[in-house]
């Protein structure tokens, strides 16, 4: 089985995305991909949605065939992240992405559903930044 999330502005400026998650069989990704496009009803993999509502998702742009930087940098960050700061949180999941924004911004990191963008990252900053403490001069 295979986690999709959708992520989808209800509203053209929406500061927060909506979220839905399904776990589908393998060789169901492509179809409910279209599915959520539109291009198939979505009513057949009703049976696959994720209803729990349990977390924010972290994606870490970690792509180097167009920039080495999210590469050598971002890696270090997603496995810091993965390990160290949201270790057994299930509250937190973080991803490897292939690409956010601007590689000159590496590492970077974005944060659905509220689609925060946090750029130059380093480790020091990650715990702030996931959990939401500390002041914010610590991550500006």
């Amino acid at each position: 089985r295979r986690p999709v999330i959708s992520l989808d502005r209800p509203v053209a400026d929406a500061p927060e995305w909506a979220r839905r998650e399904f776990v589908v069989p393998e060789d169901g990704v492509v179809d409910l991909a279209e599915a959520l496009i539109g291009a198939a009803p979505l009513e057949p993999f009703a049976r696959y949605a994720d209803e729990s509502d349990r977390c924010r998702d972290v994606l870490v742009c970690t792509h180097g065939d167009l920039d080495a930087c999210c590469s050598k940098f971002g890696i270090p960050i997603y496995e810091k992240l993965r390990h160290e700061v949201i270790r057994g949180d299930d509250a937190v999941r973080v991803w490897q992405a292939t690409h956010i924004s601007d590689h000159r911004f590496a590492p970077m990191l974005v944060e659905f559903p509220t689609n925060l963008h946090w750029a130059h990252l380093d480790g020091s900053v990650l715990e702030a930044i996931v959990r939401r403490g500390g002041p914010p001069a610590a991550v500006r």
